[in-house]
């Protein structure tokens, strides 16, 4: 991999920081993503202007960006995306993601594509632990039955707008992984990284969604072996607080969580179906079996209407499938995964937890056009490439 670095004979200097008005802006960005389905609901769609506005501040200030071969492989998937209409057979989906998709392969490639230094890369991740501890607190104390009917699910609304209840889970269960990482990695801050954790626990619960317990679960499990494997036996000190954590999160969620809300949760012979999802997955899977579907995909959207079913597959990865066959999957997870190697060998376990608390619940809803499953790529990348570069200063 040595051909990531352009620079070989620099480190990633410091002193050399992105200046600090576009630092805020990041900061911002980063915290008012998770309010994003709100401010769509109220104002619009006004977050993809600020996104232009700071990606053009970025090309003025550096004027040039360095293509790294992950960025490659993005362009090569979004490209073939597009040659992928040739042969779909609904238009559908297209028109209603192909913008937001060309924007996040831009904003990828303007964040990863500059010297981001770590200063700014710890203001952005602690951005990133306010916004969602933000909406976590909120969900507490203004959260309304899902579109007013559905009881069981409990859901932040603000102005009348509300968030879609997995997507809300998603959100908050990274603010969750943070300070659980944290609980585990530091002595600072004890006391409040087992509130913020229970806060955002419990505001999961809360949406009665079975994707946002999943993603909790294999969280926990994921940054206890990390430590585990990272500091052996010095590691009972955080797995102490993080049961202690947990105890407290069983009784708060038997005494404060509502009845149905529990009942859909806990009840894991309910899961069987996930809403259906079963028959979608199955109907685009027999999409994705048919000819020449597995090598080059069936097309952008494809699976929209196929069999009369107009919906979407909620899976991300079945989806990703359907569309551009194992080519454009490949494309896009092989460098998640070379990377994710590399910092798991480093011990940068909160990049790699940060990507898995958004990967997750993309196996049961639609993540590719969100946000925070893009933002968490992008922190994967911004990892990569600072401690990357780090080691080969040395």
């Amino acid at each position: 991999m040595s051909n990531v670095i352009t620079k070989s004979s620099q480190s990633l200097n410091d002193n050399d920081r992105i200046p600090q008005i576009l630092r805020y802006l990041l900061y911002f960005y980063f915290f008012i993503s998770f309010y994003e389905p709100f401010l769509n609901g109220i104002l619009g769609s006004i977050m993809k202007y600020y996104i232009f506005l700071i990606m053009f501040l970025f090309l003025v200030y550096y004027r040039n960006f360095t293509i790294y071969p992950f960025h490659y492989a993005y362009i090569f998937w979004l490209a073939y995306k597009f040659i992928s209409l040739m042969w779909t057979t609904d238009f559908w989906m297209f028109n209603a993601t192909a913008v937001s998709q060309i924007g996040m392969v831009a904003w990828l490639i303007c964040l990863t594509g500059v010297e981001m230094d770590s200063e700014t890369l710890k203001g952005i991740v602690n951005s990133i632990a306010i916004g969602s501890l933000s909406v976590g607190v909120l969900s507490l104390f203004f959260s309304q039955s899902y579109h007013g009917r559905v009881d069981a699910r409990q859901v932040l609304t603000l102005f009348g707008v509300q968030s879609e209840p997995n997507n809300q889970a998603a959100y908050i269960a990274i603010g969750f992984t943070i300070f659980l990482y944290r609980l585990f990695d530091s002595n600072k801050h004890i006391i409040f990284n087992i509130i913020a954790v229970l806060i955002n626990a419990f505001s999961v619960l809360k949406t009665g969604s079975r994707t946002g317990l999943v993603t909790l679960a294999f969280i926990v499990v994921i940054i206890l072996l990390s430590f585990i494997r990272k500091k052996g036996i010095t590691a009972i000190k955080g797995l102490l607080f993080g049961v202690a954590a947990i105890m407290c999160l069983y009784f708060i969620t038997v005494k404060y969580l509502q009845v149905d809300t529990f009942e859909r949760l806990f009840k894991f012979d309910t899961y069987e179906g996930g809403s259906n999802r079963d028959i979608l997955w199955e109907n685009a899977l027999e999409l994705y079996k048919k000819g020449l579907n597995p090598i080059f995909g069936a097309g952008w959207g494809a699976y929209f209407g196929y069999n009369g079913v107009e919906k979407a597959v909620h899976n991300t990865y079945i989806g990703m499938l359907c569309d551009v066959g194992i080519i454009g999957f490949l494309a896009f997870f092989v460098p998640i995964i070379n990377a994710i190697a590399k910092l798991w060998k480093k011990h940068e376990i909160i990049p790699i937890c940060f990507f898995l608390s958004a990967a997750i619940p993309a196996f049961f809803i639609e993540s590719i056009n969100k946000r925070y499953f893009w933002n968490a790529i992008i922190l994967l990348y911004l990892y990569y490439r600072l401690r990357f570069t780090e080691s080969k200063s040395k």
